[in-house]
């Protein structure tokens, strides 16, 4: 077993979220491309607006998906 992250707040994290089964659920359809842009902001407003996350890049890939961002107090997991 792994010892536990050491989670700081300002601390910049890369972030690598898989597809079910690295399927390719995020192929490079414009209606897909628009439905993720739409899930991504909706979820970053509300994380946004409470001062919880703050997201620098995010790329999509067909089976899964990088952003980077700073968790400002720590709270990340």
């Amino acid at each position: 077993m792994t010892p536990p992250r050491l989670i700081e707040a300002g601390q910049v994290f890369y972030v690598t979220v898989r597809a079910v089964n690295r399927s390719y659920r995020f192929v490079p359809k414009r209606a897909v491309r628009d439905a993720l842009e739409y899930c991504l902001a909706v979820v970053l407003e509300e994380f946004r607006n409470a001062g919880k996350i703050e997201l620098y890049e995010f790329e999509f890939m067909s089976n899964h998906f990088h952003l980077v961002l700073t968790d400002p107090h720590g709270r990340l997991p």
